[in-house]
């Protein structure tokens, strides 16, 4: 009887021991929910507060672009920001100019918590205008063998340790179309504000975008790399996709295409082979929604606004450098003086100064020529960054005609004519991005392509050559053996010949003045300040 009423207590008191333990575990559980209560409202404050911080800058952002537009000062911008706040969401403070440069803090505030965003904005008029490799307004035909890549000449000369993938080949106006008749292989992205086709055996190390549709047939080392969106059909045939697809409208494709990613589309057509063997998923998405193609402008420049008064400047007359007398000598051009011939002077050579004049909003020396003929001769640019104004046309012609660029300087060519390098002409440079951010070799042709045989830039030379050229107007051929270091930019740009053409990354920094008002992000993070 004893032994029972011991168990019996011994059971009250492990019942007690275990209540005990359950209700502290559960009052802990709840200290624990309401601590996680806790930060989950004080990280969801923070969020909040960031929002508004957000709300405050991109607020200001857009005042500042809509005062640049009205050609508002700097000074009387920087001074609205602070009004642009908004009690008791976000407060603009800290407000700061240097030179082009907008600093200022957007402080978000929410019910304690406070978030503070740094932002830095870039108002001016000065943007990059060789961003990508090639740039054709109006369309792009690619019909040659040579390689399509990027360099950096700030690393060196283009070679087997200076080579990567960024030539982005892109139209921009409507109904601008990119066509690769070759087999030239392009490394870097394409994108179009029209079709794009391939009917050779081009490899495509990149990405594809397409507003129209896309076309592709062919063999070869016929393949894309990356992904490809198109808001038209897809057609394609002989192609192995790396990446993902996206299509607007209808598919049909040939057995051997192989896509290794995605495939999704809105159309109601999907023709061809074995679909599962098409891609690794296959979607069809009658709501699908394609991004707008958003196509800088083909000519931010307004280079015919820049140069148009131009053709009253005061000319040295025509530079023609097929002289017998100087047969055996080379034409030296530096900033402040160009030697020119004349029959007259001493040893046939005269010196001619350099005019100060306004180019591009700013005073500098140029040589002012109504033509330049480089014929059975050549010219040496030295001495710094070396400007040309040439009324009419620049033309190579004749035995081995050369211009040197030699190492830190850099040859900028304005011309309202057209340019012909023909294919014994040889413009080589011996460096990269001068430190005055000058590219070796600029062409800026303000000619008009009046039809389409009207070409109004053309490279046939059968040796490399360094040339950055802008010319939005005009059309732009090039069929030479030699490669083109640099970029392209025209009306229409045609690549026909066996040379590559290597797109300069070192451009993308360059910044030239243009007619439009330009608003950009420099730099934009969140930090906390510290309290002394």
């Amino acid at each position: 009887m004893n032994r029972y009423n011991q168990q019996q207590g011994y059971v009250l008191v492990t019942v007690l021991i275990v209540t005990i333990v359950a209700t502290l575990v559960a009052l802990g559980g709840i200290a624990e929910n309401r601590l996680q209560e806790q930060i989950g409202g004080n990280q969801q404050k923070e969020v909040n507060a960031r929002m508004l911080a957000e709300k405050g800058i991109f607020n200001s952002f857009s005042y500042i672009k809509e005062q640049n537009e009205l050609d508002s000062s700097l000074a009387t911008i920087a001074n609205g920001i602070p009004g642009r706040s908004i009690a008791g969401e976000f407060s603009l403070e800290s407000v700061s100019l240097n030179g082009t440069l907008l600093s200022f803090v957007s402080k978000g505030t929410y019910q304690g918590a406070v978030a503070y965003l740094n932002a830095k904005v870039n108002v001016d008029d000065k943007q990059s205008i060789f961003e990508d490799g090639v740039v054709g307004c109006d369309g792009i035909d690619l019909s040659g063998s040579g390689k399509i890549d990027s360099y950096n000449s700030k690393n060196g000369q283009y070679g087997e340790n200076n080579n990567a993938h960024n030539a982005s080949v892109m139209t921009i106006n409507s109904n601008a179309d990119i066509a690769l008749n070759g087999d030239a292989p392009i490394y870097g992205n394409i994108n179009v504000n029209g079709d794009f086709s391939s009917t050779g055996s081009s490899e495509l190390i990149g990405n594809v975008n397409a507003v129209g549709n896309i076309n592709v047939s062919g063999g070869g080392n016929n393949r894309l790399t990356g992904d490809f969106s198109a808001g038209g059909n897809l057609t394609v045939s002989g192609l192995e996709i790396g990446g993902n697809g996206t299509i607007g409208g209808n598919i049909d494709y040939h057995s051997d295409t192989k896509i290794n990613g995605s495939l999704t589309y809105g159309g109601d057509d999907l023709a061809g082979g074995d679909q599962s063997a098409l891609a690794q998923s296959v979607l069809k998405d009658p709501n699908l929604w394609l991004p707008d193609f958003s196509a800088p402008p083909c000519d931010p420049m307004n280079i015919a606004t820049q140069m148009a008064g131009f053709s009253k400047f005061n000319s040295n007359g025509t530079m023609d450098t097929n002289h017998w007398e100087t047969a055996d000598r080379a034409y030296e051009f530096t900033p402040d003086n160009a030697e020119m011939y004349d029959r007259k002077a001493d040893n046939f050579i005269v010196d001619k100064a350099a005019q100060s004049l306004d180019i591009l909003g700013e005073s500098t020396k140029v040589h002012v020529f109504d033509n330049l003929a480089v014929k059975n001769g050549k010219i040496n640019i030295s001495g710094g960054d070396v400007v040309l104004v040439i009324k009419g046309d620049l033309t190579t012609s004749g035995g081995g005609p050369r211009i040197d660029i030699a190492a830190g300087s850099s040859l900028t060519i304005f011309v309202e004519g057209k340019v012909n390098i023909g294919s014994s002409g040889q413009v080589v440079a011996k460096g990269s991005i001068t430190n005055t951010g000058k590219p070796p070799v600029s062409i800026y042709s303000s000619y008009a392509s009046a039809r389409d045989n009207d070409v109004g830039i053309t490279l046939a030379g059968d040796t490399d050559m360094y040339a950055s050229v802008y010319a939005p107007k005009s059309h732009v051929n090039v069929t030479g053996s030699g490669d083109i270091l640099g970029a392209l930019r025209g009306k229409t740009v045609a690549i026909s010949g066996a040379g590559g053409m290597h797109y300069d990354e070192a451009l993308a920094d360059l910044q030239v003045k243009t007619n439009v008002k330009y608003t950009a992000f420099a730099s934009l993070h969140y930090y906390y300040p510290t309290y002394e």
